[in-house]
């Protein structure tokens, strides 16, 4: 990519900013044609809405844990303007709060349905992560899964401090297994010596 690809997704943002700050009256039309803005520069990429708070709504755009687009997600909001009403925001980021839920159709996914055992190799940390009710069949769920962590520990730490990651359901935890709630997973992964951006 090079920075007219940025330019023009953002010459196109201004001219939609209204319709977007108010996109719940445009939704149907106006998102999936910013997806397909975005996308034009790497299919990876996704963005997120946030609520308004004062007159202010963030803008995250997201690599979708793809580690490939995640240059393209640094430069892009690298070549970001200032707004008035908008923060633009890189990757999902990690929540100080862990009343969260994940909802994919009849499904709903919470921290509290999700404990670890992990083991830490080469800077990272490899986990095992045992799931409440896991379909291991339902490849929504692993979805699921991932997004939870990214609104746990922060999608660039996901991808750049955990190593594998192997998930199961929680029937398959077994007396040796050392285990932790979900919520523990951040102060694991802050006690890495690696950089983050937060």
């Amino acid at each position: 990519m090079n920075d007219q690809d940025y330019i023009a997704f953002w010459k196109w943002f201004q001219e939609n900013e209204e319709k977007l700050f108010f996109y719940e009256n445009f939704e149907q039309e106006l998102l999936p044609s910013a997806l397909d803005e975005l996308q034009r520069i790497n299919k990876d990429l996704v963005f997120e809405i946030g609520p308004e708070i004062e007159g202010v709504r963030e803008f995250v755009i997201s690599a979708n844990g793809m580690k490939n687009a995640f240059s393209d997600v640094i430069e892009l909001v690298r070549h970001a303007p200032d707004f008035d009403r908008w923060e633009i925001i890189p990757f999902r980021q990690r929540k100080d709060v862990f009343d969260l839920e994940v909802e994919l159709e009849d499904i709903i996914l919470t921290p509290n349905d999700i404990s670890f055992s992990y083991e830490k190799e080469k800077g990272r940390v490899n986990l095992t992560l045992f799931v409440e009710n896991m379909d291991e069949e339902n490849e929504k769920m692993y979805h699921m899964v991932f997004l939870l962590l990214d609104n746990i520990v922060g999608e660039y730490d996901v991808e750049m401090k955990i190593g594998t990651i192997d998930i199961y359901s929680d029937e398959e935890i077994a007396e040796e297994d050392e285990v932790y709630p979900l919520t523990k997973l951040p102060h694991i992964i802050d006690s890495l010596n690696t950089n983050s951006i937060h």
